[in-house]
C-alpha cells in the first residue's frame, strides 16, 4: 500500500454528534428521532449538493431545505429562521470535534511505514478546513495533500479529483496501491472502484 486517502465527514469523526447537540438545544425530539432525522438531512443535503456548486441555490438556502425536509420526514415544523439558528449552533459544535480515536494508531503507523496520506473531502473550503483544523489533521497529514471539492471546483466521486491528489502527491496512480477510507461504518475501496 503506498497511499491512503481519507474523507473526513463520518470517517474521522462521528458526524451525527454536532447535528444531535445543535438539534437538541432548540427542539424537543424523542431520542429515537435524532438518527433518522440526521440520516434524512443528510439525504437532503446531497440533493442540495450540487445545486449548491452550480450557483442554483445558495449554501443558507440549503441548509433550510435540508433541516426542513429533513424534520417533515417526521411531521415536524420548523421555520427558515429556527433552521438558521439550528445550523449555526450545528457548525459551531463541528468546529469542536474529535477525531475517532482508531485514527490515531492509524496516521502513526502510516507514518512509521511512510504510507502517503492524504484527505479528499466535499463541501465549502472554509467550512472543511475549519473540520480538519478542528480534528488537528495537519499533525499528520500535510496541508498539500489535502484537498477540499469547494477550493478545487471538482467533487467526490468525480475521477478528476483522486487523479488532482494523486498528481500532487507526486504518485504514481496505481490503482491497487491506494485506498479511499470513507464512512464510520469502514468502507474501504480501492480507488479503481470509483466511477469515472
Amino acid at each position: 500500500m503506498k497511499a491512503l486517502i481519507f474523507d473526513v465527514d463520518d470517517t474521522l469523526y462521528d458526524q451525527i454528534q454536532p447535528f444531535q447537540k445543535a438539534l437538541e438545544k432548540h427542539l424537543e425530539v424523542a431520542e429515537t428521532l435524532l438518527e433518522p432525522i440526521y440520516i434524512a438531512s443528510r439525504k437532503y443535503s446531497d440533493e442540495a449538493f450540487e445545486a449548491v456548486n452550480s450557483g442554483e441555490m445558495t449554501l443558507q438556502a440549503s441548509h433550510i431545505y435540508r433541516l426542513q425536509r429533513a424534520l417533515a420526514d417526521f411531521e415536524i415544523e420548523i421555520s427558515s429562521e429556527e433552521a438558521l439558528t439550528v445550523q449555526a449552533d450545528y457548525s459551531r459544535y463541528q468546529g469542536q470535534l474529535t477525531l475517532a480515536p482508531e485514527f490515531r494508531d492509524v496516521f502513526a503507523y502510516c507514518q512509521q511505514a511512510n504510507i502517503t496520506m492524504g484527505v479528499i473531502t466535499n463541501g465549502p473550503h472554509q467550512h472543511q478546513l475549519k473540520k480538519i483544523k478542528s480534528l488537528d489533521l495537519f499533525r499528520w497529514i500535510p496541508q498539500e495533500n489535502v484537498l477540499i471539492s469547494g477550493a478545487v471546483g471538482l467533487a467526490k466521486p468525480s475521477r478528476e479529483i483522486f487523479d488532482l491528489l494523486a498528481k500532487k502527491l507526486q504518485l504514481i496512480f496505481i490503482i491497487s496501491e491506494i485506498l479511499l477510507i470513507m464512512m464510520l461504518s469502514a468502507v474501504l475501496m480501492p480507488v479503481g472502484n470509483l466511477s469515472g
